[in-house]
């Protein structure tokens, strides 16, 4: 038997029991996990350890609802028959996670979609999901369920093969739009489902009816939230004229809270960015701005000398 077939045989309480031990050994495993993120990653540790905690609540989540898929009955047109719709595993899933989130992106893709999957991590934070494998058949799961492949500089190889195999049901991304147009062009010669979690270019809006304090501590998690490297992260931040002065005092205050260097040490709060393009990237936002009139408010300089 299949792989693939055991497992669509595997009951769904046992799926949730597997699932909720997998959740328990991450809360228990908090601060190991949470140092492998930081050295991954470069977020500090105390943001880390809430990623380990936003992990486990998705295997919590899908736990729960393991067992409580339910269909539906639809009413049909002839009165002599009856349809009925039922959820089953779809098959074997490719999980493409990225850098930023690499541990609870695992775990909220393999937590919904509940089958054997193929986890391709990011090459800069494979030892992430190497460890929640290790969690999981801790947990249960049975051998050959989950799979990881990890590579350095052979992403796109490794990713069109996971396209165009025709033993995959479905490939879940997280990523760039232009890597998604790439995946989706691959997938269709084998007409595998595809799952899309993509970039985006969020605006933050403050209107002079805001409260200052709630708008500029929501700011500040819109954009400094894994060191300003999410999805979600606010790229435009529009001020109306009558709050502008007291906003941008009272954000600029707000920032040199910031503790930037080492994410190992306990006392920073911000980490660094996780690799020299970025870096670069942020170099030339700013040098572009004031090239257009801007003026720099503040430079937050990492002291990193200190805590090396």
């Amino acid at each position: 038997m299949s792989l693939s077939s055991r497992t669509k045989k595997t009951s769904a309480r046992q799926r949730a029991r597997w699932l909720r031990r997998w959740s328990d050994l991450c809360l228990k495993n908090i601060d190991d996990l949470a140092l492998i993120l930081t050295l991954e990653n470069g977020k500090a540790v105390a943001e880390a350890r809430g990623e380990v905690t936003y992990a486990a609540s998705f295997l919590e989540w899908f736990a729960g609802e393991a067992e409580r898929s339910h269909g539906e009955v639809v009413p049909a047109a002839n009165i002599s028959q009856r349809i009925l719709t039922i959820k089953e595993p779809i098959g074997v899933a490719a999980i493409l996670v990225p850098w930023n989130f690499p541990m609870a992106m695992i775990t909220r893709k393999v937590g919904a979609a509940g089958c054997t999957a193929i986890w391709k991590p990011a090459g800069e934070t494979p030892m992430s999901a190497l460890a929640q494998a290790v969690l999981a058949q801790q947990a249960g799961f049975p051998v050959g369920v989950i799979n990881v492949v990890t590579t350095q500089d052979k992403a796109a190889e490794v990713g069109e093969a996971l396209c165009k195999s025709r033993l995959m049901r479905n490939l879940s991304f997280t990523g760039s739009t232009s890597v998604e147009k790439l995946l989706v062009r691959q997938c269709a010669s084998s007409l595998t489902k595809l799952s899309l979690e993509l970039g985006g270019n969020s605006t933050f809006i403050v209107f002079d009816d805001v409260k200052l304090g709630t708008a500029v501590e929501a700011c500040m998690q819109a954009k400094t939230r894994n060191t300003g490297q999410t999805c979600a992260s606010a790229n435009r931040i529009l001020v109306q004229d009558g709050i502008y002065d007291s906003f941008t005092e009272a954000l600029v205050k707000r920032v040199k809270d910031i503790k930037v260097g080492l994410g190992t040490a306990e006392i920073m709060s911000m980490g660094p960015l996780t690799h020299e393009r970025a870096v670069q990237k942020a170099r030339y936002l700013i040098n572009d701005v004031k090239c257009s009139g801007a003026s720099v408010l503040l430079t937050v300089l990492p002291e990193l000398t200190t805590y090396a």
